[in-house]
């Protein structure tokens, strides 16, 4: 994930004006929730693969 800030921008498609921006800023707790779901599901993705033959 990238640092913050972070914007965000939202534009509704064939739209040409802004709907929604965001900034997050490192202590945004909206962007400290998003970095510990990522990683709590990032993680989780890897434990979930098939396992090899030679682990089980």
């Amino acid at each position: 994930m990238s640092a913050p800030p972070v914007e965000l921008a939202f534009y509704r498609r064939d739209a040409f004006e802004l709907e929604h921006q965001l900034r997050f800023e490192e202590d945004d707790p909206f962007w400290r929730r998003m970095q510990d779901a990522w990683a709590r599901n990032l993680r989780q993705a890897f434990m979930d693969l098939p396992k090899f033959d030679w682990e089980e």
